[in-house]
């Protein structure tokens, strides 16, 4: 994969994050603001529907806010598959 479609693959992924914070933020107003039970049951769901990857939740806590999530079928994973390399976002 070349620099032009590796460049032009994460301009695509970065405004469709957008889109979807914008939604995200309208279904949130909808629904109130249990943050912990709309990532459980909307988040997960949303970012499957546009094709992110899944997500799952494996812990999270209000105090201190903390949340560990496990992705499958992430095409930026998938890309660097084999170089031994994962990401922990604190």
């Amino acid at each position: 994969m070349g620099t032009v479609t590796k460049t032009l693959q994460y301009l695509l992924g970065f405004e469709y994050g957008l889109q979807f914070r914008a939604e995200h933020v309208k279904i949130r107003k909808i629904l109130g603001k249990n943050k912990v039970e709309i990532l459980r049951k909307i988040s997960s769901n949303i970012f499957m529907s546009v094709g992110y990857e899944i997500m799952e939740t494996i812990e999270i806590t209000k105090n201190p806010p903390y949340c560990r999530l496990r992705i499958y079928n992430c095409f930026e994973c998938e890309v660097g598959k084999g170089e031994g390399k994962h990401t922990v976002i604190s």
